[in-house]
């Protein structure tokens, strides 16, 4: 198997990852109009059979004693006194996975600029908290400074996002941090959708509309109302004008609503909303602890590794279904509209995203899990230097927002070199 062979090779490896889960983001801005469910399709499988394939290159044989390859490791781990360790990694993949359609369904409640930052703080703090309990740190000052100042970066950020769409401006990369922001967002598409063609785990009734009479014995005279052109185009006359189809304005079953599994609990649809991105951000943090418990038990990085890729499809099958099942016709027009280099970009996004979290596995053999899984929370660093180095974002902005967004890039250079120090306390 090939590791890093020392704590200074590590980090290096780490950084290098940040590129690959810090780049996507740029993909894909190229297929920014794909829906979050379509998009999703290609992006799961592109981590958990990319994943699997670079784990195959990552698992040969390094030295005589050594594994064959990821099946003769995988093989050789799989024990009657290791299957409670390998469950683990199972389960964080399955943490992941979950953890998105959780913050996908959070966001039409709260709103992107509440549920993001609550989402990817409590994944920080959850996640570097519960390694630090499992496997302490020498240095707990440095540590959680670290931390610290990437949640600092976090809010700002999101704080130039909010500022930015107050004032019109265009969001791009600069203005995507994260995985879910792009994938659950539909801001960046340049021509909006109707509402009636897309398919949200929390929906909000629509007024019906009037459809113009197709010709007789045509096929769109005897489709549903919301399968026709136009149906997302609102009619605000109050009388049905002359050529209408009032027969076929038929109101179709509603999709899954969560809202009605959050009605027990107190406070409005903002207030629910937080609590389920906060849910999904401990949910997402977990993982790395996870995984931290397989290895203190025994399992080899990469096999858990192995482990998390297989974990991230039983919830990404379950909720894809789920959402098929609540509007068949609107899923599978928008799947079929996918075209072949649209679901290859989408693949190769969650390519880069696995190629980030594989080298966190590697690393993690030399580094402390708090520390690795911290600079791996740095990913928007990536993104927001993209946006200002290679796409020019920040060219034409005010002084103002050109000064936060410095700010933001040198937080998250501070919190890295933090981390990187406390990397070395331990030697």
């Amino acid at each position: 198997m090939i590791y890093p062979g020392s704590v200074s090779s590590g980090l290096a490896t780490l950084l290098v990852g940040l590129g690959g889960s810090g780049s996507w983001p740029a993909v894909r801005q190229m297929v920014s109009h794909v829906d979050y469910e379509i998009f999703n399709i290609g992006f799961v499988l592109g981590m958990s059979c990319g994943g699997l394939a670079l784990l195959s290159l990552l698992c040969a044989p390094s030295y005589p004693d050594d594994f064959k390859g990821l099946a003769d490791a995988v093989s050789a781990q799989f024990s009657p006194d290791l299957r409670e360790a390998l469950f683990l990694s199972f389960t964080a993949g399955m943490a992941v996975s979950t953890s998105n359609f959780l913050l996908n369904a959070a966001i039409p409640l709260s709103g992107l600029t509440r549920s993001l930052p609550v989402f990817n703080g409590m994944a920080i703090i959850t996640g570097v908290t519960i390694n630090y309990i499992l496997e302490g740190n020498p240095d707990p000052t440095t540590l959680f400074l670290g931390v610290a100042l990437i949640i600092t970066a976090v809010v700002l950020t999101f704080l130039s996002r909010q500022a930015s769409s107050a004032a019109g401006s265009p969001l791009r990369v600069l203005s995507y941090v994260n995985l879910q922001e792009l994938a659950a967002s539909g801001e960046t598409s340049k021509e909006s959708k109707p509402a009636t063609e897309r398919t949200f785990l929390i929906t909000a009734s629509a007024p019906a509309e009037a459809i113009p009479l197709p010709p007789r014995g045509s096929l769109p005279a005897l489709a549903p109302r919301s399968a026709l052109p136009g149906a997302g185009e609102s009619n605000h006359g109050s009388e049905l004008e002359e050529g209408v189809l009032p027969l076929n304005d038929v109101e179709r079953p509603k999709p899954m609503d969560v809202t009605r599994l959050m009605a027990c609990f107190r406070g409005g649809p903002v207030v629910h909303g937080l609590c389920l991105a906060a849910f999904a951000g401990c949910l997402d943090g977990c993982w790395s602890s996870l995984t931290l418990s397989a290895k203190i038990d025994g399992v080899e990085n990469y096999v858990s590794a192995f482990y998390f890729c297989i974990g991230l499809l039983p919830p990404w099958a379950i909720c894809e279904l789920l959402l098929w099942l609540c509007n068949r016709w609107s899923f599978e027009s928008r799947l079929m509209a996918l075209r072949p280099h649209e679901f290859f970009l989408t693949f190769l996004c969650g390519l880069l995203n696995i190629f980030g979290i594989l080298t966190y596995f590697a690393a993690t053999v030399h580094l402390s899990s708090a520390v690795a899984f911290a600079i791996f929370l740095s990913t928007p660093f990536v993104s927001i230097f993209i946006g200002v180095g290679c796409l020019r974002e920040l060219d034409g902005e005010p002084f103002k927002k050109q000064a936060l967004v410095g700010t933001i890039l040198l937080l998250y250079v501070v919190a890295v070199l933090l981390l990187s120090v406390n990397a070395f306390q331990g030697l």
